[in-house]
């Protein structure tokens, strides 16, 4: 059994915290806001599970941001159908979006299983991580969205 000191547990958590979204809270917009639009919102939740990462959204082929970890990406679109990919996982996921509603997107990372290996006096972690985009219920993605905050918008992160 190996042994991890306070201190480096201390710096893992604080590097993964300061990783990150920290912008303001979602706010749902006033129907005229997004009269002729739809708005799509990206969920991210807060996990230890890649936390220190922040991956690329496209929104058909076009940069978004940065979705950190505990954070959201939104944008207003014309209804209709949409892709919404994730190039450094290999991950894409198409919506249709409907005139004046709001579409919520999950995107979640699991770690399904992580084993330290022993190799003489090197120790190395062997892992297995999936990851996914899912549509929401408007219900379920509000609920969600109150805990995040918005993540960098960044228009050349592809």
């Amino acid at each position: 059994m190996f042994f991890i000191p306070r201190i480096y547990l201390v710096i893992l958590v604080l590097i993964i915290t300061a990783c990150s979204a920290s912008g303001p809270k979602y706010q749902r917009p006033e129907p005229s806001m997004i009269r002729e639009h739809s708005e799509v919102v990206i969920l991210r939740p807060s996990q230890f599970a890649a936390g220190a990462t922040a991956y690329c959204v496209l929104i058909d082929n076009q940069s978004l941001g940065y979705l950190s970890n505990g954070g959201y990406l939104k944008i207003l679109l014309t209804p209709g159908i949409h892709r919404i990919s994730m190039p450094d996982l290999h991950t894409d996921l198409k919506i249709t979006t409907e005139n004046n509603k709001i579409s919520f997107v999950l995107f979640n990372v699991n770690l399904n299983y992580i084993a330290p290996i022993q190799t003489g006096s090197q120790l190395l972690v062997d892992s297995n991580w999936s990851t996914g985009l899912k549509v929401l219920s408007e219900k379920e993605g509000l609920r969600m969205v109150k805990q995040l905050r918005e993540a960098e918008l960044d228009d050349d992160c592809d």
